[in-house]
């Protein structure tokens, strides 16, 4: 599950490095859009990066919606529970 966390949390330091490269890290408490500054289009980039890196697409079902994972830690969540 720790490898997940990281794959999750390498992702979104990657694209949050192209919006302001000063950022050194993600915190797990990172709200993606207010701290980190996504917008959608990102999300959109973020969550299709991921499946393609994972194959785990947890927004598949209609237990998990992706307005749900504010924070990174809720997106590790998501992806650490498939």
């Amino acid at each position: 599950m720790q490898d997940m966390r990281n794959i999750v949390s390498a992702a979104v330091l990657r694209i949050a490095k192209i919006k302001d490269p000063g950022i050194a890290a993600v915190e797990p408490h990172h709200h993606l859009i207010e701290d980190l500054g996504f917008d959608s289009l990102d999300i959109a980039e973020l969550v299709s990066t991921l499946e393609m890196t994972t194959s785990v697409d947890p927004f598949a079902s209609t237990t998990a919606s992706v307005a749900d994972c504010s924070t990174v830690a809720a997106l590790c969540d998501a992806y650490t529970k498939q």
